[in-house]
């Protein structure tokens, strides 16, 4: 593996801080939902297929009260994560020589040499609802097993590859920048990067 380069005056450092005023936006949606899952917990929720629909039944019940408890502990999970990223101080994601780092993810920077493909990935598609874009950085295994992952990275990781989706994500929430700028700073680096080792 070949050692991260130094920055160089042509190639400067690139960031994007994470604002914590959208991560407590997000703590407070994710608090909605928690309560919205509650309320199915309790029963004090009840959903109707119709306005003149009978009251559901036993199992109908039982099945509102699991959505409601999964809801309760997504919601509580993100409201929790998000509200730690919104006391956090100097978080941000940069590019630049010596690859890309997201301190979310983790403090060390990934040396381009250690990306072996990334693409943009927009989960609007999948999840209508919840509506998010990323980077998805596939990162050379053995260089990945020496990286020390944030707990919410090493979450996403596993939530990624039960998707199929292997790698780490630099997610587009809370980021104060321009996110298509992010994505422009990634692929300049990487192809700049890529071109560097032909020669």
């Amino acid at each position: 593996m070949e050692r991260p380069q130094e920055s160089r005056e042509d190639w400067p450092v690139e960031s994007f801080d994470i604002s914590s005023a959208r991560y407590v936006v997000l703590a407070l949606v994710f608090l909605l939902l928690s309560a919205a899952g509650a309320g199915l917990a309790s029963g004090y929720i009840v959903l109707r297929s119709g306005p003149f629909s009978p009251e559901p039944g036993q199992t109908m019940l039982y099945f509102f009260q699991v959505i409601g408890f999964i809801l309760v502990a997504l919601g509580g999970i993100g409201a929790l994560v998000c509200g730690m990223f919104a006391l956090s101080r100097g978080l941000k994601v940069s590019t630049g020589p010596a690859g890309v780092r997201d301190t979310r993810l983790t403090d060390a920077w990934i040396p381009w040499s250690a990306v072996e493909d990334f693409k943009v990935v927009n989960v609007e598609n999948v999840i209508p609802q919840f509506a998010a874009r990323g980077i998805l950085l596939k990162i050379d295994p053995a260089f990945l097993h020496t990286l020390k992952l944030t707990r919410l990275a090493q979450f996403a990781q596993r939530t990624n590859a039960a998707l199929g989706q292997q790698g780490l994500w630099i997610a587009s929430q809370g980021l104060s920048g321009d996110f298509e700028k992010l994505v422009t700073a990634v692929q300049r680096g990487y192809a700049r990067a890529k071109q560097a080792r032909k020669h």
